[in-house]
């Protein structure tokens, strides 16, 4: 573009199976991406789920929509949508097994729409060859498709092969690596374990960037500051219990942020995929 600015982008988080952690990517990482890239554009999240209302957990930071929870809804709702418009970047949380496969028989109507939009399929450290059906499913749509399998709940404290045997493989229980692995148009990377950070992100009913604002904010302070700036009329530091609770707010905020960090590979991953 002209004036230096990416072009919007869609971001689907699919898979099959239900489990592996499309919503937490969706709604956490995906959000977190464009939340840390500070691109002047607005964002929306549809759900395409038709047994989760996952959006339902947040508060307002999210402008999102529920995209239907039957045929005749899910098409109505859809077709009001204007993904080519070249204002909001889009990240869809697609539902598993048949919301799947209804999410993608759609698109086939709508290739040129989708043919820049990029997959990104959560997997876990099992034997199912899900992913593998998934991007089946994917290329038997579009030509071409941009696809990531994020290997999710990564602890870090292994490398990736040696943590994600049943992906790798480990020969020596006679277990392959799975196909994907060796495909070279797929991206892989991996998701951190992030379990206490998604239960205070819960708690908060805020996404894993929503809560790492704190963080961002106070960046550089010093003590003095932040008490002034936690305290009610932004001049006068604010009183222990008040430090002691907002500091409270930061560990957890600073703790978000981390985790978000950490998911580097995934969004280096999708930088490179964009147009």
């Amino acid at each position: 573009m002209s004036n230096g600015k990416k072009p919007p982008v869609i971001l689907i988080s699919i898979g099959v199976k239900g489990g592996p952690g499309k919503s937490v990517t969706a709604i956490h990482f995906l959000t977190g991406y464009l939340g840390l890239k500070k691109e002047d554009r607005e964002y929306m999240i549809l759900e395409f789920d038709a047994h989760n209302r996952t959006l339902d957990n947040f508060n307002s930071e999210i402008s999102g929509k529920v995209v239907g929870k039957n045929d005749t809804e899910i098409r109505d709702n859809l077709s009001d949508i204007e993904f080519d418009a070249d204002e909001k970047n889009i990240i869809i949380d697609v539902g598993g097994s048949e919301n799947t496969e209804r999410f993608l028989e759609y698109i086939k109507s709508r290739k040129e729409t989708f043919k820049n939009a990029i997959f990104i399929i959560p997997e876990l450290n099992e034997p199912d060859h899900s992913a593998d059906k998934t991007v089946e499913l994917i290329r038997g749509v579009l030509d071409n498709p941009k696809i990531i399998v994020a290997l999710n709940k990564y602890r870090g404290e292994k490398s990736k092969e040696e943590e994600f045997g049943f992906i790798y493989g480990m020969e020596q229980f006679d277990i392959p690596a799975k196909p994907f692995i060796k495909d070279k148009c797929i991206s892989i990377v991996t998701i951190p374990e992030c379990e206490v950070s998604l239960g205070l992100a819960k708690i908060k009913k805020q996404t894993l960037y929503g809560l790492s604002n704190i963080a961002r904010m106070t960046a550089g302070f010093t003590t003095a500051q932040k008490k002034v700036l936690w305290s009610e009329d932004g001049e006068t530091p604010c009183d222990k219990e008040t430090y002691r609770t907002e500091s409270r707010s930061l560990d957890a905020s600073i703790q978000a942020l981390e985790t978000l960090k950490k998911a580097e590979g995934l969004f280096k991953a999708i930088d490179g995929l964009r147009k």
